[in-house]
């Protein structure tokens, strides 16, 4: 997975979101401010916010903690229901810790 291109990867995310049922719109791939995937939940209005928000991290690198936390931050601007760091590597501790100490609205998902 990890020599996937980027943008594949992205849209494996998107495919998986919409075999659980949700409707999903996928980035630009360029300044999207961090956010590749949104998704809702289908019965949801147009004009209703994004209930997940999930930025890809097709990396070598563990996911740190400032990622999380700078998930959890979009997912409150947004006014999303929660975030998915959807990830090819793996979690740093800090990363872990993060989510699990703070309550952040954030799933983990290698």
């Amino acid at each position: 997975m990890k020599d996937t291109h980027w943008r594949q990867f992205e849209g494996l995310v998107a495919e998986r979101l919409h075999q659980e049922g949700l409707r999903f719109e996928l980035g630009p791939g360029r300044a999207d401010e961090g956010i590749d995937v949104r998704a809702w939940d289908p019965a949801a209005g147009d004009d209703a916010p994004a209930m997940l928000l999930v930025p890809c991290k097709r990396t070598k690198s563990a996911v740190d903690r400032v990622a999380v936390k700078a998930l959890a931050a979009d997912v409150m601007f947004a006014g999303a229901q929660q975030g998915l760091v959807a990830t090819t590597s793996s979690w740093s501790p800090g990363a872990r810790s993060t989510v699990g100490v703070r309550g952040c609205p954030v799933r983990l998902d290698e």
